[in-house]
């Protein structure tokens, strides 16, 4: 009898250890977090769309004075490759033309600080063309804040070209011209 009760003892023992050994718990426990944030630009234009007119001047004999208006922004928000930067560009693209005889400006102010990150660096005013220019360079993964009073500021001029007004003639009725901004990434 002390023999199977000791094969039945030494059986226990065995099971309780394997058991224990199975389903061990400890003080730690993990789980596998999967991430991934892909490089982004994404822009867009807030405010009032701009209309200028040009006036006649004051006084007889002055030029026709330039016109601006400063109620549109750019917003955006970026995250960048490793090593590398964003720019926004601005070009007159899409619909209408320019009188030739006429420049349209534009002015980025510094960013209005709504956001976060390494926002980008505003360049001086711009004579728009069809080509392509750096309005907003050394952008880096940041966001500008949303809505007519974040990211920066624009602000359009537009007037008759020194030496140009033998040139110039009336503009009878509203004509609508598109700037185009794009925001790129920069090696």
């Amino acid at each position: 009898m002390k023999k199977i009760v000791l094969i039945f003892s030494a059986v226990v023992m065995m099971v309780g250890i394997s058991a224990n050994l199975m389903a061990q718990d400890t003080h730690e426990a993990g789980d596998v977090f999967t991430y991934e944030l892909d490089a982004m630009r994404i822009m867009d234009i807030e405010g009032t769309a701009p209309s200028l007119n040009l006036i006649k001047p004051d006084e007889a004999g002055e030029a026709v004075p330039d016109v601006s208006t400063d109620l549109s922004w750019i917003n955006y928000t970026s995250i960048i490759d490793n090593g590398a930067t964003n720019k926004i560009t601005a070009t007159l693209g899409g619909t209408g033309t320019m009188p030739t005889f006429t420049t349209l400006k534009v002015l980025a102010a510094a960013d209005a600080s709504g956001g976060d990150g390494n926002v980008g660096t505003a360049s001086s005013q711009l004579s728009l063309t069809e080509s392509a220019q750096d309005i907003i360079t050394a952008i880096g993964s940041c966001w500008t804040g949303t809505g007519n009073t974040a990211g920066h500021k624009l602000t359009y001029t537009w007037g008759i070209d020194a030496g140009e007004y033998a040139d110039a003639e009336s503009i009878s009725s509203s004509n609508d011209i598109t700037v185009l901004y794009t925001i790129i990434a920069t090696p």
